[in-house]
């Protein structure tokens, strides 16, 4: 499967350009004498006027200076210094997330007036040399002014002209790779599109985050995990003045307009958005020790459920043809006869609630002027209800849903979700030598994403009416023991080495996480009923189902994935000559699979078909993919048409490598048969079991294989031992043009093309 993707974009915007660095910024340029002779050991000095914060270094051979690893933001000041020349200072430089700011000066001689220095420095300049591949920064300004509903990164992120919500150039949003701080801030396990953890709830409180960059085509090798956007933020730091804010936000249906155009939409239900925060930054020890923290309370109230059951009276769109008085029925012949509560019948639906509780605290530590240190931890914890699945349940699957105009479900028969997400990042930066300097980080996320449920253990029962959904009742049939465990580890080591035009990049990075999934579909048993009559008779269900242990003591069985993805690159920044800069790289990828899968001979026996639905092929359950590198070399350039900065092409061409929802992963442990096992009995094995309702889950669990290995399981999820992790080939190009009057227009282009795509099929079907 090839995906072909051209996107050409005009626009006419003011914006700045970025580089690839990830959390800090950086300063370069020339200095010269009044005869453009480069001056060799030349003092440059660039202070964070907020915390003192000092970064500096002598120039080269050629006058050229580069100060990598300075933090973003400012004010700055600049000092440039050299013996028998006049000491030249320059205030007012702001810095953004990942990028470049060039400086060339020109030095007057200690006897010459100080008006003939001269500095040449272009703000916020789109047309600039360091500018390549497609990019989008989002300042803190903008963070601060434009609106937002959810108060989440996505919002801003869309200002990307490449976005589509939360896709990036066509790929789907969990092929994106968002980091924080450099932490890893990404839904890894997919189970939905949205690219962060936490659920539905933002794990990081807008108001902690100063910047955001988005890279769609960055031809810096350094930045990888990613086949749609490569996500960027840094969060606030303290600074010498002590400053806070406290904050809140409130909105309700009252806020939601009627009118479109000559049309009055219906009153909308209630519903309330509560969010209550505060931060507060400063100087523990000035200049040298600072702190920042941010505290955040959200709560949203909503309608869950519009729908309500009928009793004779009720009349409008919204009136299910479940009735009250049959649901009143099934309520009292469960609690007498079972002693089970099913819930409420109505007058929950507007109690449906999602909140979560935000806190974050940062040190930041000017260790010397050589070397800065940062330590950022940061948590979340949110819960959510959630409505009863739609339809899903052991074929054939009903019309309706669940609750729906014709069908309605007790108030427990609903579920919630808990998730959390904790995470530590440490950022040392240094300079080691006047043209050496180096970035470590090591960050660990850990989030988790569990379902609640308001039920007792219980069966979950569907009971059918004509052949549709009518009432549903108990735990539901894919909560219990939901949960969701992922640890993620990452370490990153770039040194940067100046030497002459070159400026020379390499590093390492890795990757650990590990997966932990318990998902048990029918946890409590599952059973289905043609008709109410055939549920309060006691007679035989029409479809029976439940998933169990295999596991020694009927212990929990989690599904293990243990991953890791190693990086090692090396680019030339190299300035060709005074209009051509080009920037060639290579990276290489390497993914381990560390914990071994289990086999199940019955499996191993069986026979499929493949992909092309004409040749037999086993499958084997306890096989990771064959570990392979995969390279990515890469080439931006960026030309000076002209000469004189109004006509700007550039681009470049390179390969990018991501990774997949790894739920795709954890599925071979899961539905292997080694560790649960799942059945789903129609009539006739009804039938011959006599599986009348009972109201203990593990009522019929002894005629079921008890021993892993010796049966197919009722699902298998296997995996190509060729598998390779996505890869595109990206290319695009941009000419950027400055008109007399200051305004520039750009137009831009990218190809996407597929290398490694996935690919599911069923393999039990003669054709795909």
């Amino acid at each position: 499967m090839k995906r072909i993707l051209l996107l050409m974009i005009l626009s006419i915007c003011s914006s700045n350009f970025l580089l690839a660095q990830v959390t800090t910024s950086s300063i370069s340029g020339q200095i010269l004498d009044l005869q453009n002779q480069p001056l060799f050991g030349a003092s440059v000095e660039a202070i964070h006027m907020p915390t003192n914060s000092s970064y500096g270094m002598l120039t080269d051979g050629e006058g050229n200076f580069y100060l990598s690893n300075v933090k973003s933001g400012g004010p700055y000041k600049i000092i440039v210094s050299y013996i028998g020349y006049k000491t030249w200072e320059y205030e007012g430089l702001n810095l953004r997330l990942g990028e470049n700011s060039v400086i060339n000066a020109t030095l007057a001689e200690d006897s010459k007036l100080l008006e003939e220095v001269t500095v040449i420095y272009e703000k916020n300049a789109l047309i600039n040399n360091q500018r390549t591949g497609a990019s989008t920064n989002i300042s803190s300004k903008q963070l601060s002014s434009l609106p937002s509903i959810s108060r989440s990164i996505t919002d801003f992120t869309r200002l990307s002209p490449q976005s589509q919500g939360t896709s990036f150039a066509g790929r789907d949003g969990r092929y994106n790779n968002l980091q924080i701080d450099g932490s890893n801030f990404n839904n890894n396990f997919g189970l939905s599109s949205n690219p962060l953890p936490g659920g539905g709830s933002q794990p990081i409180s807008l108001d902690a985050i100063s910047e955001v960059q988005v890279n769609v085509a960055p031809y810096d090798v350094r930045q990888s995990n990613f086949t749609g956007a490569g996500i960027n933020a840094v969060t606030r730091y303290g600074t010498n003045q002590l400053s806070g804010s406290v904050y809140g936000y409130y909105r309700n249906q009252n806020f939601n307009g009627l009118k479109v155009a000559a049309d009055t939409l219906p009153t909308q239900p209630d519903a309330t958005s509560r969010i209550l925060g505060a931060r507060l930054g400063g100087a523990i020890i000035k200049d040298k020790l600072f702190f920042f923290v941010n505290g955040e309370f959200e709560k949203n109230v909503r309608p869950g459920i519009t729908i309500i059951p009928s009793d004779g009276s009720r009349t409008g769109s919204n009136v299910s043809r479940t009735t009250l008085a049959d649901m009143n029925l099934v309520k009292d012949y469960v609690t007498s006869k079972y002693g089970y509560d099913p819930g409420r019948l109505e007058n929950y639906a507007n109690e449906f609630v999602t909140q979560n509780y935000k806190a974050l605290a940062r040190i930041d530590w000017n260790i010397s002027q050589k070397h800065k240190f940062n330590l950022r931890y940061t948590q979340m914890v949110a819960t959510d209800d959630q409505l009863v699945n739609g339809t899903s349940a052991p074929n054939p699957r009903s019309s309706s849903n669940r609750i729906s105009l014709n069908s309605y479900a007790f108030e427990n028969a609903n579920y919630g979700f808990e998730n959390s997400v904790k995470s530590l990042a440490a950022e040392l930066t240094s300079v080691l030598r006047s043209n050496l300097s180096n970035q470590v980080l090591l960050t660990f996320t850990n989030s988790q994403d569990k379902r609640t449920s308001k039920s007792s253990p219980f069966p979950f029962i569907d009971i059918k009416k004509g052949g549709d959904s009518y009432l549903s009742l108990g735990y539901e049939l894919f909560s219990w023991k939901n949960d969701v465990v992922n640890n993620t580890y990452t370490f990153t080591d770039n040194i940067t080495y100046k030497m002459g035009k070159h400026t020379f990049t390499g590093g390492v990075t890795f990757d650990y996480l590990s997966f932990g999934n318990s998902f048990q579909r029918y946890g409590t048993s599952y059973y289905r009923y043609d008709s109410l009559s055939q549920f309060l008779n006691n007679q035989l269900p029409s479809t029976y189902a439940i998933t169990y242990s295999l596991l020694p003591g009927g212990k929990d069985p989690y599904a293990e994935l243990d991953f890791g993805l190693g990086g090692l690159y090396v680019q030339d920044e190299f300035n060709l000559n005074s209009r051509l800069k080009i920037t060639p790289g290579i990276r290489v990828d390497l993914p381990f699979y560390f914990n071994d899968l289990l086999a199940n001979d019955a499996v191993s026996k069986a026979d499929f078909v493949d992909i092309k639905g004409t040749n037999p092929q086993k499958l084997d359950v306890s096989q990771w993919p064959t570990t392979k590198p995969l390279f990515s070399p890469r080439i931006g350039f960026n030309y000076d048409v002209k000469g004189d900065k109004t006509l700007q092409l550039r681009g470049g061409t390179g390969l990018f490598t991501g990774r997949v929802p790894f739920v795709w992963f954890t599925n071979l442990p899961t539905n292997s048969g080694m560790l649960q096992n799942t059945v789903e009995f129609g009539v006739d094995s009804i039938r011959k079991y006599n599986m009348l309702f009972s109201s203990n889950p593990s009522q019929y669990i002894n005629n079921l294989p008890q021993v892993a290995g010796q049966s197919l399981p009722g699902s298998i999820a296997a995996i190509d031992k060729n598998f390779k992790m996505p890869q595109v080939w990206r290319t695009s190009i941009g000419l950027d043009y400055k008109t007399e009057n200051g305004w520039i227009a750009t137009f831009e282009g990218i190809f996407t093309k597929d290398i490694n795509a996935v690919i599911q099929y069923n393999a039990n079907q003669k054709s795909c």
